[in-house]
Protein backbone atom coordinates (compact mmCIF):
# COMPACT_ATOMS: atom_id res chain seq x y z
CA UNK A 1 0.00 0.00 0.00
CA UNK A 2 3.13 2.40 1.03
CA UNK A 3 4.26 1.87 -2.63
CA UNK A 4 1.22 2.21 -4.44
CA UNK A 5 0.84 5.89 -2.18
CA UNK A 6 4.17 6.85 -3.35
CA UNK A 7 3.82 5.86 -6.83
CA UNK A 8 0.52 7.67 -7.19
CA UNK A 9 2.09 10.56 -5.78
CA UNK A 10 4.95 10.56 -8.40
CA UNK A 11 2.44 9.70 -11.38
CA UNK A 12 0.24 13.16 -10.25
CA UNK A 13 3.03 15.22 -9.61
CA UNK A 14 2.61 17.67 -12.57
CA UNK A 15 5.20 17.94 -14.98
CA UNK A 16 7.96 20.86 -15.10
CA UNK A 17 8.16 21.37 -18.96
CA UNK A 18 10.91 23.35 -20.48
CA UNK A 19 12.55 23.21 -23.93
CA UNK A 20 15.87 20.69 -22.88
CA UNK A 21 18.90 20.15 -24.81
CA UNK A 22 18.50 15.99 -25.34
CA UNK A 23 22.48 15.86 -25.83
CA UNK A 24 22.85 18.59 -22.47
CA UNK A 25 19.87 15.90 -20.79
CA UNK A 26 22.15 12.89 -21.77
CA UNK A 27 25.32 14.55 -20.03
CA UNK A 28 23.29 15.67 -16.82
CA UNK A 29 22.54 11.97 -16.65
CA UNK A 30 25.73 10.34 -17.40
CA UNK A 31 27.08 12.46 -15.01
CA UNK A 32 25.20 10.80 -12.37
CA UNK A 33 26.05 6.58 -13.56
CA UNK A 34 29.38 5.16 -12.94
CA UNK A 35 30.06 3.81 -16.17
CA UNK A 36 32.46 0.33 -16.13
CA UNK A 37 35.62 1.17 -17.67
CA UNK A 38 34.72 -1.64 -20.93
CA UNK A 39 31.39 -0.38 -21.26
CA UNK A 40 31.30 1.91 -23.88
CA UNK A 41 28.21 4.71 -24.18
CA UNK A 42 27.93 6.25 -28.07
CA UNK A 43 25.78 9.52 -28.38
CA UNK A 44 24.65 9.37 -31.79
CA UNK A 45 22.07 12.20 -33.45
CA UNK A 46 21.04 14.02 -30.10
CA UNK A 47 21.67 17.65 -31.13
CA UNK A 48 17.59 18.54 -30.75
CA UNK A 49 16.30 20.29 -27.83
CA UNK A 50 12.46 18.32 -26.52
CA UNK A 51 9.89 19.55 -24.26
CA UNK A 52 10.19 17.77 -20.86
CA UNK A 53 10.51 17.97 -17.37
CA UNK A 54 13.97 17.20 -17.80
CA UNK A 55 14.39 16.32 -13.73
CA UNK A 56 11.62 13.29 -14.44
CA UNK A 57 13.35 12.44 -17.86
CA UNK A 58 16.72 11.97 -16.56
CA UNK A 59 15.79 9.67 -13.95
CA UNK A 60 13.95 7.68 -16.58
CA UNK A 61 17.21 7.75 -19.20
CA UNK A 62 19.40 7.22 -15.45
CA UNK A 63 17.37 3.73 -14.93
CA UNK A 64 17.46 2.78 -18.67
CA UNK A 65 21.12 2.88 -18.69
CA UNK A 66 21.66 1.82 -15.77
CA UNK A 67 19.59 -1.29 -16.43
CA UNK A 68 21.40 -1.56 -19.39
CA UNK A 69 24.83 -1.54 -17.57
CA UNK A 70 23.80 -4.37 -15.34
CA UNK A 71 22.78 -6.64 -18.56
CA UNK A 72 25.92 -6.34 -20.06
CA UNK A 73 27.94 -8.07 -17.00
CA UNK A 74 30.70 -5.71 -17.61
CA UNK A 75 31.44 -5.26 -21.56
CA UNK A 76 29.82 -4.10 -24.24
CA UNK A 77 28.13 -1.31 -25.97
CA UNK A 78 25.25 1.26 -25.10
CA UNK A 79 23.90 3.27 -27.92
CA UNK A 80 21.47 6.48 -27.25
CA UNK A 81 19.76 7.74 -30.74
CA UNK A 82 16.95 10.36 -31.16
CA UNK A 83 14.76 10.96 -34.28
CA UNK A 84 11.96 12.91 -35.02
CA UNK A 85 8.64 12.51 -36.57
CA UNK A 86 6.20 15.21 -37.91
CA UNK A 87 4.51 14.85 -34.01
CA UNK A 88 6.75 12.89 -32.12
CA UNK A 89 10.82 13.10 -30.52
CA UNK A 90 11.89 9.48 -30.29
CA UNK A 91 14.72 8.22 -27.86
CA UNK A 92 16.46 4.61 -27.93
CA UNK A 93 18.65 2.89 -25.32
CA UNK A 94 20.06 0.34 -27.84
CA UNK A 95 22.32 -2.19 -26.01
CA UNK A 96 24.45 -5.07 -27.05
CA UNK A 97 23.91 -7.51 -24.14
CA UNK A 98 22.21 -10.87 -23.87
CA UNK A 99 18.61 -9.48 -24.30
CA UNK A 100 15.18 -9.67 -22.16
CA UNK A 101 13.82 -12.95 -22.08
CA UNK A 102 10.65 -13.63 -24.33
CA UNK A 103 8.47 -14.28 -21.22
CA UNK A 104 9.52 -11.52 -19.60
CA UNK A 105 8.45 -9.06 -22.09
CA UNK A 106 4.93 -8.35 -21.36
CA UNK A 107 5.32 -7.84 -17.39
CA UNK A 108 8.72 -5.47 -17.47
CA UNK A 109 6.84 -2.29 -17.20
CA UNK A 110 4.56 -4.11 -14.40
CA UNK A 111 5.04 -2.60 -10.79
CA UNK A 112 6.69 -4.51 -8.61
CA UNK A 113 8.08 -6.84 -11.25
CA UNK A 114 12.08 -7.88 -11.30
CA UNK A 115 14.11 -10.50 -12.26
CA UNK A 116 17.09 -9.31 -10.04
CA UNK A 117 17.51 -10.16 -6.48
CA UNK A 118 18.13 -6.52 -5.42
CA UNK A 119 15.72 -5.24 -7.81
CA UNK A 120 11.97 -3.70 -6.20
CA UNK A 121 10.13 -3.52 -9.96
CA UNK A 122 10.06 -0.08 -10.19
CA UNK A 123 12.26 1.20 -12.15
CA UNK A 124 10.60 0.73 -15.60
CA UNK A 125 7.25 1.25 -14.15
CA UNK A 126 8.61 4.39 -13.26
CA UNK A 127 9.88 4.92 -16.63
CA UNK A 128 6.37 4.05 -18.00
CA UNK A 129 4.40 6.26 -15.85
CA UNK A 130 6.94 9.21 -16.43
CA UNK A 131 6.72 8.76 -20.20
CA UNK A 132 3.01 8.43 -20.36
CA UNK A 133 2.42 11.52 -17.97
CA UNK A 134 4.19 13.48 -21.00
CA UNK A 135 1.83 11.65 -23.26
CA UNK A 136 4.13 9.33 -24.72
CA UNK A 137 4.65 5.88 -24.73
CA UNK A 138 7.76 3.60 -24.29
CA UNK A 139 8.00 0.34 -25.99
CA UNK A 140 10.78 -2.67 -25.84
CA UNK A 141 12.08 -5.07 -28.88
CA UNK A 142 14.58 -7.23 -28.92
CA UNK A 143 18.04 -8.35 -30.89
CA UNK A 144 19.24 -6.04 -30.14
CA UNK A 145 17.59 -5.16 -26.93
CA UNK A 146 15.92 -1.98 -27.36
CA UNK A 147 14.14 0.91 -25.58
CA UNK A 148 12.18 3.63 -27.82
CA UNK A 149 10.57 6.34 -26.08
CA UNK A 150 7.90 8.40 -27.98
CA UNK A 151 7.16 11.80 -27.16
CA UNK A 152 4.41 14.55 -28.39
CA UNK A 153 6.84 16.91 -30.06
CA UNK A 154 4.46 19.50 -28.37
CA UNK A 155 3.41 18.48 -24.88
CA UNK A 156 -0.14 19.69 -24.49
CA UNK A 157 -1.24 19.08 -21.10
CA UNK A 158 0.90 17.86 -17.63
CA UNK A 159 -2.30 16.54 -16.19
CA UNK A 160 -3.06 12.47 -16.79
Amino acid sequence: KQIQEVLTYVRNKPLDLTNTSLDDLLSLTLENIDVPENIKIVSLNNNRTIQCDSDKLQIVLMNLITNSIEALSGKGTITINSDSTTNANIIEVIDDGPGISPEHLTKIFDSLFTTKSSGTGLGLSYCKSVVEQHGGSITTSLNPTKFTISLPRQVISNHM
